[in-house]
Parts: C-alpha cells; structure tokens; sequence
C-alpha cells in the first residue's frame, strides 16, 4: 500500500461510503498517518480521544474490562471481543468525534504491525461545517455501524442476563 491513500482508495472503505469521489479529496487534506509495532496500546478504554482511527494494515484486538472489582490473582477482567484485520479498512474510536468529553469505551491493542489514517475531531467537524454533504454522510455511515454494535450488545446483555439469572435460580 503507498505511503498515502488516494480518492479511489478512500471510496472503498465503509466509513466513506456514498461520499461523491470528487469530494474526498476534502478528506485527503485532514487525514494523517501513523505506524505502530505490535503490543500498542491505540486506545485505552477510559481515556479521552481526540480522533478516529482507519486500520489501513496489520490486526488489532479490542478489549472490554468485564468488572468494576479489583484485579483478582486467578481472573483476568478483559475480554476480548472482536479482533479486525486492516484488509476490511474498519474504523474504531469514532465516537470521539462527537464529544470531547466522551471517554473511549475499550482497549485496541494492535496484534502486529499496523498502519493506521486519523482523522483528528477539530479537522473533522471542520469539514463536516464546510460541506454538509460529506458530513453527512460520515455520519450516517457511523450511525449504521453504532446501530449494528448496539443491536450485537443488546444480544449480549440478553444472554449475560439469562445466564445470571439461571445461576441465582440453580442455588
């Protein structure tokens, strides 16, 4: 992959969608790069974030502390939930784009190498202002995909719940 993404590049990745090509050239002058070795720590849940991440190339894991109690010696309270592959160019830590005051919600750990685009909220929200269409259509691309992940959590949480619940009534 070049050192840099191009229009047609940008107009196959999911956050893109449906923006006209000869508008993403906008988003070129507002993206930066970034490469990381394996074992780093992109974002930590807890944190506040300034920008969203691309996975461009290489594999991360995001992770999710299960308990608010202390460590304990034979548990380990993170569970990983998902591991992506910079091959589907999925974006993670969108939601900072939208809150300054938003805490990430987990941990990205990269796997291997990885090469990342940012888009820093400031530059962002920038452009959204200036080009209501592409703003737009960012947005409604990160909404379809929060849905999706809210509908998987809701799942989760009905199965967590259902298992709890099974448990107290076995005692």
């Amino acid at each position: 992959m070049p050192l840099h993404l191009s229009v047609d590049e940008l107009a196959g990745m999911p956050l893109f969608i449906g923006v006209p090509k000869e508008k993403l050239a906008k988003l070129l002058d507002i993206i930066t790069y970034e490469s990381h070795g394996p074992d780093v720590k992109l974002i930590l849940d807890g944190d506040f974030g300034d920008c969203v991440f691309i996975l461009l190339e290489g594999d991360v894991e995001i992770t999710k502390m299960m308990t608010l109690l202390p460590d304990s010696p034979n548990t380990n309270p993170e569970k990983s939930l998902i591991k992506l592959n910079g091959s589907y160019k999925p974006f993670i830590g969108e939601l900072s784009l939208f809150d300054e005051e938003s805490k990430r919600t987990a941990t990205v750990k990269t796997l291997s190498s990885v090469r990342v685009a940012v888009i820093k909220r400031k530059d962002f929200l920038g452009m959204a202002e200036s080009d209501f269409e592409v703003g737009f259509r960012i947005m409604l691309n990160i909404s379809k995909t929060l849905a999706k992940r809210l509908g998987k959590a809701n799942v989760d949480i009905l199965k967590l719940t259902t298992a709890f619940s099974l448990a107290l009534t076995k005692r």
